[in-house]
Parts: C-alpha cells; structure tokens; sequence
C-alpha cells in the first residue's frame, strides 16, 4: 500500500517537471564517433551492389568528353561552330571586321542570314 502512495506520488511530481524535448545521449562522443562509423561501414557493405549498377547506368548516360591525343589533357576537341544563322542585328551590332567576316560567311554559303 505505502509502495503504492509512493509511486503515485513520484508520478505527481513527474508530471510538474517541464518535458524535455531532446534525448540526452547515453555514449561518450567517442562511442558516438565508433558508433557512427560502424553504421556507415555496415551500410555501405549493404547497399554497394546498389551503388555499383547506379554508377554504371549513370556512367552510361554521361559521357565524358573525348579528348585530342598529343595535346595538353585539357583540351577537348574542336567542336562545330554554334550559330549557323546570323541576323542583321548581329551584323550591325560588331565591328566592322567581324561584320566582313559575318558577310564573306553568308555570301560563302557557310551561314544563312535572317530578317
């Protein structure tokens, strides 16, 4: 009976504290750092054929560049020409030397002229 008062009465004074919202850690930082470490060597042991085939179809869908054999390794190949088509405000907003070059382009066939 007196066993019984008693834990009512503790249960009482429980309910008076504040709640605490966060967990108090029971590992050191260390155990926590051993811990972790644990987790993530057991994941990766889990989920590695995973990663593999995701690398692989990524691998597959990007491509890298493909590069000048000789040159310096950071030279990729030369690539075409982006714009084939100029306007006439392309060529009246450059120099007049680009203009010639834009000109001697559209007259030469290689690029088309816009209105």
């Amino acid at each position: 009976m007196q066993e019984n008062s008693e834990r009512l009465q503790e249960s009482i004074s429980n309910r008076d504290r504040p709640r605490r919202r966060g967990r108090k850690s029971l590992l050191t930082l260390a155990e926590r750092t051993v811990a972790r470490k644990e987790y993530q060597r057991q994941y990766y042991l889990k989920n590695r054929e995973k990663a593999r085939q995701y690398q692989q179809q990524y691998n597959l869908m990007h491509r890298k560049k493909k590069r000048l054999q000789g040159d310096e390794p950071g030279l990729a190949t030369g690539r075409q020409a982006v714009k084939s088509v100029f306007t006439i405000r392309d060529i009246m907003n450059s120099s007049p030397e680009k203009s010639a070059r834009m000109l001697d382009m559209i007259l030469g066939g290689q690029r088309s002229l816009t209105m």
